[in-house]
C-alpha cells in the first residue's frame, strides 16, 4: 500500500510538473524551460547533497545514472514542445499511458510473459489510445485510428523516453539515489544547454533574440521553480516505491500525471477534452489498474 501511495505522490509531483512546464513552454521556448528547471533542480540537489555530506563514489551507476540524465532530456524538451502545441488532454495521457506500459514490456524481456490481467490492461490500452487521439472538431468514431496513425506517434516516442528513464533510474544499486540524482541532472544540464544553442543557431538567432530570453529569466524563475521542486519530489517517491513494490507497481502508479494534468487543464486553462478523449482516458486507468495486479 506505501508504494501505492508513494507512486501516486510521483503523479501529482509529475503532473504538477508537466502542466506548468506546458503553459511556461506557450510563452518561451520549451528548452529553454527544461534548462531553466533543470538548473534550478540541479542547485536543489547540490545543495541537499553537500548539507548531507552525500558520497558520489558510486562505481557503475554513474553510468546508468548518466544514461538516464541524457535521455530524461531529450525526452522532457520533447514532451514540452508537445504540451506547448495545446491539447494538453490528449499529448499527456498518451505519454503517460507508454512509459506505463515500458516498464512491462521491459519486465516481458527480462523476466517473462505478463499475467493475464496485465495483457487484459495492454489491450485495453491499445483501444483507449484511437479514443484519445480523436481532435477537437466532431468525427466519426471509425476514422479515430487513421487519425491516431497521423497524431499519437510524437507522444508515444516521448513515452517510451521516459519508460526507459525509469527503468535506467532502477538499475542504479546504491542505497542513496541522491549523487546518482545529482549525476543525471549535472549529464543533462549540459546537454540541455548544448540542445538550446543548436536551436537558436537553427532558427537564424539574432543577438537580440539572447537577449530577450536572458530578459525572461526572472518571470520564468517561478515557474522553473514549480517543475523543478515538482520533477525533485516525484523521482523521490518513484523511486522508494520501486524500492518497496518494484519497478512495475512504481512506473503504473506513477503513470498518473494525465489525471493531474487534465484537471488542471480542465479548471485553471478552461480546457475541454472532448467526450470521446475522457472516455480514452477512463479507458486507460482502468488498463494502469490492470497492469499492476
Amino acid at each position: 500500500m506505501i508504494a501505492i501511495l508513494l507512486g501516486l505522490v510521483a503523479s501529482l509531483g509529475w503532473g504538477t510538473a508537466n502542466f506548468y512546464g506546458g503553459i511556461a513552454s506557450r510563452r518561451w521556448p520549451p528548452i529553454f524551460i527544461t534548462l531553466y528547471s533543470y538548473l534550478c533542480e540541479l542547485s536543489i540537489l547540490l545543495g541537499i547533497a553537500l548539507l548531507r555530506g552525500a558520497n558520489f563514489a558510486i562505481g557503475d551507476d554513474i553510468f546508468w545514472a548518466m544514461a538516464a540524465g541524457a535521455l530524461a532530456v531529450l525526452s522532457i524538451a520533447w514532451f514540452f514542445h508537445l504540451l506547448a502545441q495545446g491539447n494538453m488532454a490528449l499529448t499527456a495521457p498518451l505519454t503517460a499511458l507508454t512509459y506505463a506500459i515500458v516498464p512491462v514490456l521491459f519486465g516481458v524481456v527480462s523476466i517473462g510473459w505478463p499475467k493475464e490481467s496485465q495483457l487484459a490492461g495492454i489491450g485495453i490500452a491499445l483501444l483507449a489510445i484511437p479514443l484519445m487521439a480523436q481532435s477537437n472538431t466532431p468525427s466519426p468514431i471509425r476514422n479515430a485510428w487513421r487519425q491516431s496513425l497521423r497524431r499519437i506517434g510524437a507522444p508515444i516516442l516521448a513515452g517510451i523516453g521516459f519508460g526507459f528513464v525509469l527503468i535506467f533510474i532502477n538499475q542504479v544499486a546504491a542505497s542513496d539515489l541522491l549523487p546518482p540524482l545529482v549525476i543525471a541532472r549535472s549529464t543533462g544540464s549540459p546537454l540541455l544547454f548544448l540542445l538550446l544553442l543548436l536551436s537558436m543557431r537553427q532558427n537564424r538567432a539574432q543577438p537580440t533574440d539572447l537577449k530577450q530570453l536572458l530578459k525572461a529569466f526572472r518571470p520564468a524563475l517561478a515557474y522553473a521553480l514549480v517543475i523543478g521542486v515538482g520533477d525533485i519530489i516525484a523521482y523521490a517517491a518513484f523511486i522508494q516505491s520501486a524500492r518497496l513494490g518494484g519497478i512495475t507497481i512504481a512506473a503504473v502508479m506513477s503513470s498518473l500525471p494525465p489525471a493531474v494534468t487534465v484537471l488542471m487543464a480542465r479548471f485553471i486553462d478552461k480546457e475541454h477534452p472532448r467526450p470521446a478523449q475522457v472516455a480514452g482516458l477512463a479507458l486507460s486507468l482502468v488498463a494502469i489498474v490492470l497492469i499492476s495486479l
